[in-house]
């Protein structure tokens, strides 16, 4: 960006913070010289006359105390009030004259006639306005309530409204302050030409989050890019930055503005070789250790996976023993069902012979076994018959002792 543009951009951007940080610069609507024209325009006529009239006819207004404006007669005491004064008295209040209540008024069209052709000067003449003609054309002159595209005739000093913040000014006056003051003409801004709005709106809303609108450097470096631009600005092109130096990985702690970097670099060429080969020494022992703590990753890797192979090596060992256990429980359930089925099976054979058998136990360690609830087997029976159909059915019983 070349200074001229620089220096354009400045000045414009000066301007503009100027005028959005004093909107009020324009002139504001002015209260009392608002009422002094509304009262004119619905009271008499406030003028002056080039010559006295004689006093054969009525002319001022005993209302508002200003020259008859459409004259109307009062059936009561005979005297002349302007058509906008005597209504505003006749709908609640008796005749400000006489005093008389309920009197009618009509319209006085000849008194209008001769006060018409009066000559007057213009009601703003002590503003500088030098007109004089007939009073039936001073209302024309005046021009006070202006239609659509005739605000700008009539009398230069005659107090019309803006169109936008209807206030009164002097008709000189009021066509530049709705071109190039007032805050309520439309406007459209100048930077993006897309948002449309009163002026107002704009300079203090809008411009404050305009993307295209020039901003000045928060490093003051005279420099105003877009908003939008503003943080590359800062980032990449301002002079002014703080910056680290180029060797800072390498353990350079410096940090200047940019525009003094180069000079900082040019200077210091051997100390930043200097740190180049201390960070380069320290790269190399740093790479060291990662290879060193890669290997003992790798180790503890191949550990954990040959440990993981054994627990689960063990507990698949482990599930087939269970399995195994069940297996030799049900087996074994099985054979004590199978043997006490036999020994009943015994029982039941062996219970009608037993009584008849010759066989004498001796009983003299069994009360001591059962006094001492210690289980205790019988010896087993010898020589027995080889058949028990060979037992003798004469056989004595067996004595237990």
């Amino acid at each position: 960006m070349s200074s001229k543009n620089d220096l354009s951009s400045s000045k414009d951007t000066e301007r503009v913070c100027q005028v959005s940080e004093s909107p009020q610069a324009s002139p504001r609507p002015n209260p009392a010289r608002a009422t002094t024209a509304q009262s004119r325009r619905q009271g008499g006529f406030d003028c002056e006359f080039v010559e006295q009239p004689q006093e054969v006819f009525q002319v001022e207004c005993p209302i508002c105390l200003s020259v008859l404006r459409e004259p109307h007669l009062v059936s009561c005491c005979g005297y002349n009030y302007c058509q906008l004064c005597i209504q505003r008295v006749q709908q609640d209040s008796p005749c400000p004259t006489c005093n008389e209540a309920g009197f009618s008024v009509f319209p006085n069209k000849g008194l209008k006639r001769s006060i018409c052709t009066l000559h007057v000067r213009c009601s703003y003449r002590r503003n500088g306005c030098q007109w004089v003609g007939e009073l039936g054309e001073l209302e024309k002159h005046l021009n006070e309530s202006p239609k659509v595209g005739e605000q700008l005739v009539g009398c230069e000093f005659a107090e019309v409204e803006c169109h936008y913040c209807r206030a009164c000014f002097q008709r000189h006056c009021v066509d530049a302050h709705q071109i190039e003051q007032c805050i309520r003409r439309p406007f459209s801004c100048d930077y993006c030409g897309s948002y449309n709005a009163d002026y107002e709106d704009v300079v203090t809303r809008h411009w404050l989050v305009c993307d295209f609108r020039p901003v000045p450097c928060p490093n003051e470096c005279g420099v105003y890019p877009e908003r939008q631009n503003l943080e590359h600005h800062v980032d990449k092109d301002c002079p002014l930055t703080l910056v680290a130096c180029d060797f800072h990985h390498a353990g350079c702690t410096v940090q200047l503005p940019r525009a003094d970097m180069r000079l900082h670099l040019s200077e210091n060429l051997v100390a930043h070789t200097s740190l180049l080969a201390a960070n380069s020494q320290r790269i190399a022992e740093l790479n060291e250790r990662k290879l060193y703590e890669k290997a003992l990753r790798d180790d503890l890797a191949a550990s954990s996976r040959s440990f993981s192979e054994q627990v689960a090596r063990l507990t698949s060992e482990l599930s087939e023993n269970k399995q195994k256990i069940v297996a030799l429980e049900r087996e074994n359930e099985a054979l004590k069902q199978q043997l006490a089925e036999k020994t009943d099976a015994l029982d039941r054979k062996l219970q009608p012979v037993l009584p008849t058998l010759p066989v004498k136990f001796a009983m003299t360690d069994f009360d001591r076994h059962r006094k001492g609830n210690i289980t205790w087997y019988s010896p087993p029976i010898l020589h027995l018959p080889a058949r028990l159909q060979d037992v003798p059915q004469s056989s004595p019983r067996s004595s237990w002792s």
